[in-house]
């Protein structure tokens, strides 16, 4: 099938303590869009929003996107409130929000770029949704999850914020062992490989792939970061978690 629109679907506040992250909803949230044949998915990208004592939230206050193409907004938006609300935990404040490519404003990246640095309400989410319409809905509890959903959509539009934990045909979490840097871009749907300074790395190196790859989000581009090593097997490994975790929050 023949998807014609681009789509943004993003999510937050959909744990507790106890549960699954809203990255692991997220990710199970595409593949139902999936395997319904309502979307082709291209990726689920996370985005670390203002980590303050102020702002209520379970762990770390990240919302998650999904970047898409489809046909039908009702049909996504049929699916995706099911399904929040059969795996919503208890004491969640989830959010909804679908934006089509077009009428996401530069005033919805602002609101994004606000929300990693400084505290936002909800009036002024559903303010800017209803201006830029946008669908935003709070599904669950005080509905302030609505705040991150429209943040992240803002933020993965944007290009340059957050990392991938998923990309299309590419289980991130599975790739593993030594590879030329030719082979992974071959298997995943990564755009570059580059050094912690942005230089692109050879396609014919050997690259060590011993933990869950963790592509950034720059310039429109999934970008994996690597750093060189002194090994006989291979020139390059990744760069440690802690490293693109501050690269990309």
């Amino acid at each position: 099938m023949e998807f014609n629109n681009f789509f943004y679907i993003g999510i937050d506040d959909t744990d507790n303590a106890e549960t699954r992250g809203t990255g692991f909803r997220a990710r199970q949230l595409a593949a139902i869009l999936i395997e319904k044949k309502l979307a082709d998915v291209f990726s689920v990208s996370r985005h670390q929003l203002f980590f303050d004592p102020r702002v209520p939230f379970t762990s770390h206050n990240s919302s998650l996107c999904i970047e898409l193409k489809a046909n039908d907004l009702e049909a996504l938006k049929e699916v995706s409130k099911k399904f929040l609300l059969e795996v919503a935990a208890e004491g969640s404040d989830v959010g909804l929000c679908i934006a089509r490519k077009e009428n996401i404003s530069n005033a919805v990246i602002e609101f994004g770029k606000k929300a990693k640095i400084d505290l936002v309400t909800q009036k002024e989410a559903y303010i800017l949704a209803e201006k830029n319409q946008l669908y935003l809905e709070g599904l669950t509890g005080t509905k302030d999850g609505i705040i991150g959903a429209l943040a992240s959509v803002g933020l993965s539009f944007f290009g340059n914020d957050g990392r991938c934990v998923w990309l299309k045909g590419t289980e991130l979490r599975e790739i593993k062992g030594v590879m030329s840097i030719r082979e992974l871009l071959q298997q995943s749907n990564i755009d570059e490989v580059t050094d912690e300074n942005g230089f692109t790395v050879p396609q014919t190196d050997l690259l060590m792939l011993d933990e869950w790859l963790r592509p950034i989000l720059k310039n429109h581009k999934k970008i994996l970061i690597i750093e060189e090593v002194k090994n006989e097997k291979y020139k390059w490994k990744l760069k440690p978690k802690d490293f693109i975790k501050k690269l990309s929050s």
